[in-house]
């Protein structure tokens, strides 16, 4: 896997978050920033958090960082969706399986 640029991490934390998190903020933020940054490269980031605008500083979102750097952010549902994702799973039809 290629490395995050630390420029764009340090732009992701600082402009997406708060130029003065704290250790404990920035703990909590995690490796959020560093799928951001990857995805500043024309990539789109899939992210199980609901934007909520209002929330500051390191409770930001992943959808809302990402909105600030113009990067799309889907659900893992749009992705499957997106890609047509199938399985030959029928409702109804229980697998059987044989105990030892």
């Amino acid at each position: 896997m290629e490395e995050a640029n630390p420029e764009l991490v340090a732009a992701v934390t600082t402009k997406g978050y708060a130029a003065d998190l704290d250790e404990a903020e920035l703990e909590m933020v995690g490796r959020d920033p560093f799928l951001i940054a990857h995805a500043v490269a024309d990539r789109c980031v899939v992210s199980f958090d609901v934007s909520a605008p209002s929330k500051k500083r390191a409770n930001r979102k992943v959808p809302d960082v990402c909105a600030d750097f113009g990067i799309k952010c889907i659900t893992l549902f749009s992705l499957i969706e997106t890609l047509d994702f199938t399985t030959e799973w029928k409702p109804g039809k229980v697998a059987r399986i044989e105990s030892w």
